[in-house]
C-alpha cells in the first residue's frame, strides 16, 4: 500500500517525512547542491554537507583558542559519536615531562617546612591544597606520585578552590573527530571551569542542530526529516566559526594551561601537611585512594551517621569497623567498609551479589587515617544497571564528596536500542545523559521499518526522560509512531499508533505500545459500506506481538453480492507480498441452479490502482444432467458461476454451458446490461435426443429462471429414417429336361452316336426394404424433466425400395457310346428378367413412449420386358489309341440375342406392417408376384434351332 502520512499526532508536532523523498513522497523540491551555504549546500559524492558557519561561544575564539579554530578545519563525521576519549589520562600522560620539576619544587617546600632539613626517606610526605569547596584535598605517598597528581589542580592560581575539566579547545564535534586523532592531544587541550566547559559543548551542539534543521527545511525533508537522521547519513563541514556568545573566561581564575603546569605556575597553593593532622581520637579519615583526594570523616563507633551513609553514593554504607588502638600504626589495614544499594532505588538495580566489603587500607604511619582502592570501588560498579534501561560501562571511576564519580557508556539492552551506546556521568545520585537516536539506530523487529526518528533518552534532575517520536512504516501495508508515554516515570516506555490505508479502511488506526522489550499493538479496522465493490463492510480486530513476530487480524465481513452469506475475514502480513485481507464465505441456500458453494473472497490493490474485491471458488449445481462443479467469479459488480460441461439426462445427452449470474438475460439467454441484486441461471447448449429407438434428432436446450431445462427452438431431424431392414425371396417356378442327338461318328470301324442331355428351369429371385421414412413433417412435444409426456405426430412418406428377378436357364452334357471314346461339351444357355422399384406411401405418425410406433401400407412394382438368351457352347469328341489321341468331332457355338416373346408383365405387390420393437417380419404368402407365361416347348425349338 502507498505510505500514508500518520494522522496521530504527538506533543502537537507532524511526523516527519520519510528520508529519501519529499515531504509528500516525491522529488525534492530544489537542487541541494545549489542551495546558499547559510542553509547547506549538499555534496552527494562525497555525502557531505557545507554550511558558512558555525557559532562557538566567543570565548572560543580568544587568544590561543581562536587560532586553533583558525588553523583546523570544521568538520562533524556522519554518524559522530564522541565516546570515551579519556582525555583525563591523556593529560596526564601529556604532562609527564613536567613531574621531575615539580617533584623538585615539592622537595623544597619539605625543606623549608623542616627547616632546611631534607625529611627521612621512611617518613610519608603530605601535602594539601584547598578545593572549589573550600576543603582540604591530600596529596599522599612518594614525592613523584605526588606531582603526577598535580597534574590536576582544583585551585585557581590565586589560591582559592576551583573546579576544572580537561577541556578540548577545539570541541571533538567540529574537529572530525575521530577520524582525525590530533584533537585529543594535549595541543587542544587545557582545564577550563567546569561549567563553562559543559556549557560550551551542549552550546556547539545546539547551534549545529540549527544548522541541519535549517538544511532539512529548506530541502522539503527529502533527505531525512529529523536532525538526527541527516548527521547519521551525512558529514558535516562548516567554513569558519563565528562567535555565538557565551562567558568569557578570566586569566588565573578559569583556566589552565599546560604552560602553566610546566612552569609551575600551579604549585603556589600546595602546602606541606603531616601525618598527625590526618584524623584523631573518635575520627579516621578515608581517602579515596591511596594518593589522596578529599578524605571522608567517619566516627569510631559502629553507628552509621547520615553523611557516612551516603559517601559512596548511589550505594548506601551499611557497615564499618576500624582499629585504630594506639601501636597499630604500623599494620597495613585500617579496618573496612561495607555498602549495598539499597531496595527500591529509583534510578539503579543492583547486581544481585549483595553487599559488597571494602577493606581500608592504613595510610603508612597513620593512626587514624586509610585509604580504599578504586579499583575495588570500580568492580562493585561493574553490575550496576541503570534502572529500566540497561548495564553500564564504565571508563573512569572516583570517589567526591557527593559519591562515586563515573563515566562511561550505558549499554542499552531495550531491545529497541540495542547496539548503540549513552553516553553517562555519574556523581553519587545524579546520572546524566542525553542521547539523540538516529532512525539508522532504532532496532524495530520486522515486518517493521524504522523511517524516521527524533528520540532522545536522557537522564537529570528528572531522572529518566524520553522525548521525541520514532517514525515507522511496513511495506505495502501503513506507518505508524511510538513516543513517550504520556505521564509515565516507568521506565523505557513507549506509546503511540499505526495507520494503515485510509482508501480502505475506515477506522483505520490502531494503539502500539513498547513495553518491557516487547512491540505490541491493537486495535480494529473497519471496512466501511462504499470504500470497495461487492463489499458491504467489514470490522476485524488487529494484533502485533513481537514475540510471535506477525501481524494478524480476523473478524467478520459482509459481501455485498447476491446469494453469498456472512462470512470471516483474516489480515496478514507477508514480507514480499504486504497485506493479504481476505475470507471464506458460504454461498446461501436460495440460489437458483446451485445446490450450495464456497468462495474465496480477497481485496486486491494493484499498483497503482484502487481496491477491489476478488472472488473465486466452486458451487454444486442443483441442475439435474451437469454433474461438473461450477466456476466462480467476480469483477467490478458483476457476479457469475459457470461451467462448460457434458449433459446426460434420459434421452438427452451433449454439452452444455450453464451459470448463474447477476446480470440481466437477453432474449436469446445470455447474460447482458448491467450487474444488478438478483442471481438468476443462465446457459443452455446442444444435445442429441434418442426421442425414440428409431428416431434421434439435435435439439437446443436452455437453461430456464427456476433452474430446469427446456427445450430450445426447432428439434432439427435427419432428411431420412430407417425403420426396418431389407427382406429377401427365391423361388423356382418350373424345371425342363431333353436328351438331344448331336452327331454320328465311326471309331475303330463301329459307328457310335453323341447326345446331349439338357436340363434347366426359370427361377424367380425378389426383396423388400429397407424401409425409410422421409419428408418428415412431425411435431415433437418434450420437456427433460417429463420425458414420459414425449409425443411425436405428423407426416411422412413411407419409402420401401424393392426388386424382383426371373432366371431362365438350360445347362447341357455330352454322352458317347464307347469306352475309348471321350466327350466333353459345355453348354450354358441363360436369361434374365430383373425389375427394380420404390414403393410409397404417406402415413400418419403418432408416436408416445407408451404405444410405440406402427405403420400399415402397401407397395407394388411391375416392369413388361422380352426375356433375350445368350447361348454359347462347345463339343469335343477324341479316341484315345494308345499310342496317340485322334479328334473324332468338334463344334463351337456362339449364339447371341435370341428374344422370346415381346409385353411380358411381371411385378409383385406386398404389404408393409411394422410394429415398434417388433422385428419386421414380411410375409411372402402375402405377396402377389404376377410372372409372364412362358412356353418351354417354344424356348426349347429355338433353342435346337441355333445349335442344330
Amino acid at each position: 500500500l502507498p505510505l500514508q502520512r500518520s494522522a496521530i499526532q504527538r506533543n502537537g508536532t507532524e511526523p516527519p517525512a520519510a528520508a529519501g523523498g519529499s515531504g509528500e513522497g516525491g522529488a525534492p523540491a530544489v537542487d541541494p547542491s545549489t542551495l546558499p551555504l547559510e542553509t547547506g549546500r549538499l555534496d552527494e559524492t562525497t555525502e557531505t554537507i557545507t554550511f558558512s558557519e558555525i557559532q562557538v561561544p566567543g570565548f572560543k575564539l580568544r587568544d590561543h583558542r581562536g587560532a586553533l579554530y583558525g588553523a583546523r578545519r570544521l568538520k562533524q563525521k556522519k554518524g559522530y559519536s564522541r565516546g570515551e576519549p579519556d582525555q583525563r589520562g591523556a593529560w596526564r600522560t601529556a604532562l609527564a615531562d613536567a613531574v621531575p620539576s615539580t617533584t623538585e619544587v615539592l622537595r623544597q617546600k619539605l625543606r623549608t617546612a623542616r627547616g632546611g632539613q631534607d625529611p627521612p626517606a621512611s617518613e610519608p610526605t603530605v601535602f594539601k591544597a584547598r578545593t572549589a569547596q573550600g576543603a582540604q584535598r591530600y596529596f599522599l605517598g612518594p614525592l613523584e606520585t605526588v606531582a603526577a597528581e598535580l597534574a590536576l589542580p582544583s585551585w585557581d592560581q590565586a589560591g582559592r578552590g576551583h573546579s576544572y575539566d580537561v577541556d578540548h579547545i577545539v570541541e571533538l564535534q567540529l574537529a572530525n573527530w575521530d577520524v582525525e586523532g590530533w584533537a585529543n592531544t594535549l595541543e587542544n587541550m587545557e582545564l577550563l571551569d567546569s561549567s563553562m566547559n559543559r556549557s560550551s559543548g551542549s552550546t556547539i551542539k545546539g547551534a549545529i542542530d540549527a544548522k541541519v534543521q535549517s538544511f532539512i527545511e529548506a530541502t522539503d525533508r527529502a533527505y531525512g526529516g529529523s536532525v538526527a537522521t541527516v548527521k547519521g547519513k551525512y558529514h558535516l563541514e562548516f567554513q569558519q566559526a563565528a562567535a555565538g556568545g557565551g562567558d568569557n573566561p578570566q586569566p588565573k581564575t578559569h583556566f589552565w594551561t599546560a604552560a602553566h603546569l610546566r612552569a609551575g605556575d600551579h604549585l603556589g597553593p600546595v602546602e606541606v601537611g603531616s601525618i598527625g593532622e590526618l584524623g584523631g581520637e573518635g575520627t579516621v579519615v578515608v581517602f579515596p585512594s591511596a594518593a589522596g583526594g578529599q578524605p571522608k570523616q567517619f566516627s569510631t563507633g559502629t553507628g552509621i551517621g547520615g553523611g557516612e551513609r551516603d559517601w559512596l553514593k548511589p550505594y548506601n554504607i551499611t557497615a564499618k569497623s576500624f582499629t585504630t588502638e594506639a601501636g597499630q600504626e604500623t599494620s597495613p589495614e585500617l579496618g573496612s567498609l561495607t555498602f549495598v544499594m539499597p531496595e527500591g532505588h529509583d534510578k539503579y538495580e543492583p547486581s544481585g551479589a549483595g553487599p559488597t566489603t571494602l577493606q581500608v587500607a592504613r595510610v603508612p604511619g597513620a593512626r587514624f587515617a586509610g585509604s580504599i582502592d578504586k579499583a575495588a570501588v570500580r568492580r562493585a560498579l561493574l553490575g550496576l544497571r541503570v534502572k529500566r534501561l540497561s548495564p553500564i560501562q564504565l571508563a573512569d571511576v572516583d570517589v567526591a564528596p557527593g559519591g562515586i564519580q563515573a563515566t562511561g557508556k550505558i549499554l542499552p539492552d531495550v531491545p529497541l536500542l540495542q547496539g548503540t551506546g549513552i553516553d553517562f556521568e555519574l556523581l553519587g545520585d545524579a546520572l546524566t545523559f542525553s542521547k539523540a537516536f538516529a532512525g539508522p539506530e532504532i532496532q524495530a523487529p520486522r515486518p517493521f521499518e524504522v523511517r524516521e526518528s527524533t528520540l532522545v533518552v536522557s537522564a537529570g534532575t528528572r531522572g529518566l526522560a524520553i522525548d521525541g517520536r520514532v517514525d515507522f512504516a511496513i511495506e505495502r501495508v501503513g506507518e505508524g509512531h511510538l513516543g513517550a508515554r504520556a505521564g509515565t516515570s516507568e521506565g523505557f516506555a513507549l506509546e503511540g499508533g499505526f495507520s494503515f490505508d485510509s482508501a480502505l479502511f475506515d477506522p483505520a488506526e490502531i494503539e502500539a505500545t513498547y513495553e518491557n522489550g516487547n512491540l505490541t499493538a491493537t486495535g480494529r479496522l473497519g471496512v466501511p459500506a462504499g470504500k470497495v465493490k461487492g463489499l458491504e463492510s467489514a470490522s476485524v480486530e488487529v494484533t502485533y506481538n513481537q514475540e510471535e513476530g506477525r501481524l494478524a487480524a480476523s473478524g467478520n465481513a459482509e459481501l455485498d453480492l447476491p446469494g453469498v452469506s456472512r462470512g470471516e475475514m483474516t489480515v496478514t502480513y507477508a514480507e514480499g507480498e504486504g497485506l493479504t485481507i481476505g475470507g471464506a464465505f458460504d454461498l446461501s441456500g436460495d440460489v437458483p441452479g446451485i445446490n450450495g458453494g464456497r468462495v474465496e473472497a480477497r481485496l486486491e490493490r494493484p499498483e497503482g490502482g484502487e481496491w477491489k474485491l476478488a472472488v473465486s471458488g466452486t458451487a454444486r449445481p442443483a441442475i439435474p444432467g451437469v454433474d461438473s462443479q461450477l466456476a466462480i467469479s467476480y469483477d467490478d459488480g458483476v457476479f457469475d458461476m459457470s461451467v462448460r460441461a457434458g449433459y446426460q439426462r434420459g434421452m438427452a445427452a451433449g454439452t452444455v454451458e450453464v451459470g448463474v449470474t447477476n446480470r440481466a438475460i437477453d432474449e436469446e439467454g445470455r447474460p447482458g446490461g448491467d450487474a444488478g441484486d438478483t442471481l438468476t441461471p443462465y446457459g443452455g447448449g446442444s444435445v442429441t435426443l434418442t426421442l425414440a429407438p428409431w428416431l434421434q434428432a439435435t435439439a437446443g436446450l436452455r437453461l430456464l429462471p427456476d433452474g430446469s431445462m427446456e427445450v430450445q427452438g426447432e428439434i432439427g431431424l435427419p432428411s431420412a429414417l430407417e425403420i426396418f431392414p431389407e427382406k429377401s425371396y427365391e423361388r423356382n417356378l418350373f424345371r425342363v429336361g431333353l436328351d438331344i442327338p448331336i452327331v454320328g461318328v465311326a471309331v475303330a470301324g463301329q459307328r457310335i452316336g453323341i447326345f446331349a442331355t439338357i436340363s434347366g428351369g426359370l427361377d424367380l429371385s425378389a426383396g423388400v426394404g429397407p424401409g425409410t421414412l422421409s419428408q418428415l413433417a412431425v411435431g415433437i412435444t418434450y420437456n427433460p424433466e417429463h420425458e414420459e409426456d414425449t409425443r411425436i405426430t405428423g407426416d411422412a412418406e413411407l419409402q420401401v425400395p424393392a426388386h424382383a428377378g426371373l432366371r431362365l436357364s438350360v445347362r447341357g452334357g455330352l454322352g458317347a457310346g464307347i469306352p475309348i471314346v471321350s466327350a466333353t461339351a459345355a453348354l450354358e444357355i441363360g436369361g434374365a428378367l430383373g425389375l427394380e422399384g420404390m414403393a410409397r406411401a404417406g402415413v400418419h405418425l403418432d408416436w408416445s413412449p407408451g404405444q410405440g410406433l406402427v405403420i400399415d401400407a402397401e407397395g407394388e412394382i411391375y416392369v413388361e420386358p422380352a426375356l433375350v438368351f445368350d447361348v454359347t457352347g462347345m463339343v469335343l469328341v477324341e479316341a484315345d489309341l494308345l499310342v496317340s489321341t485322334i479328334e473324332l468331332y468338334s463344334q463351337r457355338w456362339q449364339l447371341a440375342g435370341f428374344s422370346l416373346g415381346s409385353g411380358l408383365r411381371f411385378g409383385l405387390r406386398f404389404p408393409v406392417h411394422y410394429e415398434e420393437g417388433q422385428p419386421f417380419d414380411l410375409d411372402w404368402n402375402q405377396v402377389e408376384f404376377e410372372v409372364p407365361e412362358i412356353d418351354t416347348d417354344q424356348v426349347l425349338a429355338g433353342l435346337m434351332a441355333q445349335i442344330v
